[in-house]
């Protein structure tokens, strides 16, 4: 039996998943689905760390995105995101079902020893793995090899037809408040057809800290105390992402009927890995020398909840696969890092190895940076992430965070973005002795 999942952060970006390339077909009919299953995300690209893979899981680029054992929309386009290659990549590799199972000490070791862009051949159509189809930002776009079915418009119409093949959708709404108008929109007409589904569907929707932004503090004489799901009624936006919050507020309600309409929201921290997602306009200034030192607006002592792309994509499998109690999830690592801890870490790795704090105001003056984008480097928030520390099994890319793992997430960075190079010698003849000489 094979179980459809739809995944998109927009009308135009969604994608199914089923076992088998005979289930596709039976799928696309709307025969033959099972209960959910898995999940695609994000928006960007992430690696093989989440959930038991069959084969190498190639790279992908969800925002967050993953691959399971059933037809599903990743949360996007699937030319877009994050690292739209290393998110879906790594979610069409997943078996579905796979993050029931406890990872060994041996599994963690394997996966460690294995590149974090696995080769693009590796990813075939695996039995009992999540096939992605969705849409193309661009039209013109060649179809990416993770994606089984790919289209290049929609109506709505056809998109909530395409939905209701579907067990698990999945929405991402972190790039701007356009998707979480489609978001509210896509929730609520799968929930008129509650009445008509034969078996239980699953709603995702992958959002922000940002709308948690403006929360006082649970310890007015301790700022150090984290927030975590728990505290989810508490929540208060920033004044940007009040559409996102009414989203989430939306999605939360419409979940009341668990047995055929489970409805989930995930507040993910700022994303990094993959091609960078905010943090690529920091790589880009010291990559080219731009600067003299990497700008951090403000004193830099705010703290932002972050997590990577492959471990947000690890979240929305486990999520599919276990369908948890608690609808309201936290998505962050370990880190707690603040804004110039994370800029001088850049620096250092990347550029001239020296900052400068500059005034808020001045962000204006970076032309490569959006309003969005600075709203996540200026927030001020403590966030854990206790119920997927304790009850899922994530295969964790960078658990501790941004700075304890720059290594692997630079080596991402060059190698999506195609900054490796290759060094290669040849020989000419000196004009002047005649000899042979050797040109770097």
């Amino acid at each position: 039996m094979d179980t459809p999942i739809w995944g998109g952060q927009s009308r135009h970006r969604w994608a199914r998943v089923a076992p088998t390339p005979a289930g596709l077909s039976r799928i696309a009919r709307g025969e033959g689905a099972q209960p959910a299953a898995t999940l695609d995300q994000a928006a960007s690209a992430p690696r093989p760390p989440l959930g038991r893979r069959s084969g190498e899981a190639p790279a992908g680029g969800l925002a967050l995105a993953a691959s399971f054992c059933h037809r599903f929309s990743p949360p996007g386009h699937v030319d877009t995101g994050v690292c739209p290659e290393r998110d879906r990549h790594f979610l069409s590799n997943c078996v579905v079902g796979a993050s029931l199972e406890e990872i060994t000490e041996e599994e963690e070791e394997e996966d460690e020893s294995k590149s974090a862009v696995p080769e693009a051949s590796a990813a075939k159509l695996k039995e009992g793995t999540f096939q992605i189809v969705g849409t193309l930002a661009n039209p013109k776009s060649t179809r990416p090899d993770f994606a089984v079915e790919t289209y290049s418009t929609t109506s709505r119409e056809d998109l909530l037809r395409r939905l209701l093949e579907c067990d698990v959708i999945v929405y991402n709404i972190t790039e701007s408040a356009q998707q979480a108008e489609e978001a509210i929109w896509a929730v609520s007409a799968l929930n008129e057809e509650v009445s008509h589904f034969e078996k239980r569907k699953v709603f995702i929707l992958l959002s922000t800290v940002m709308t948690w932004a403006r929360s006082k503090p649970l310890d007015p004489e301790d700022s150090e105390v984290p927030f975590t799901e728990e505290d989810y009624r508490r929540r208060r936006p920033h004044p940007n992402f009040l559409d996102h919050i009414n989203a989430e507020k939306l999605v939360l309600k419409f979940g009341k009927n668990v047995k055929k309409f489970a409805t989930y929201v995930v507040a993910a921290g700022l994303q990094y890995g993959g091609e960078g997602g905010i943090l690529h306009t920091f790589f880009k200034m010291a990559w080219l020398g731009e600067v003299p030192a990497l700008p951090v607006f403000g004193d830099g002592t705010n703290v932002i909840p972050a997590i990577h792309v492959l471990d947000l994509a690890g979240v929305i499998q486990n999520i599919i696969d276990h369908v948890p109690k608690p609808h309201y999830l936290v998505a962050v690592d370990e880190s707690g890092h603040t804004l110039e801890d994370i800029i001088k870490c850049i620096s250092k790795t990347t550029g001239p190895g020296k900052i400068q704090k500059l005034p808020k105001e001045n962000a204006s003056l970076i032309k490569d940076l959006t309003q969005h984008g600075l709203d996540h480097l200026l927030v001020n928030l403590r966030m854990e992430a206790l119920f997927v520390k304790e009850n899922f099994n994530i295969r964790w890319a960078a658990q501790a965070g941004f700075v304890e793992n720059v290594s692997s997430v630079l080596r991402e960075y060059k190698e999506t973005r195609g900054l490796l190079v290759t060094m290669t010698r040849s020989y000419d003849t000196c004009s002047v002795c005649k000899r042979s000489q050797l040109l770097v």
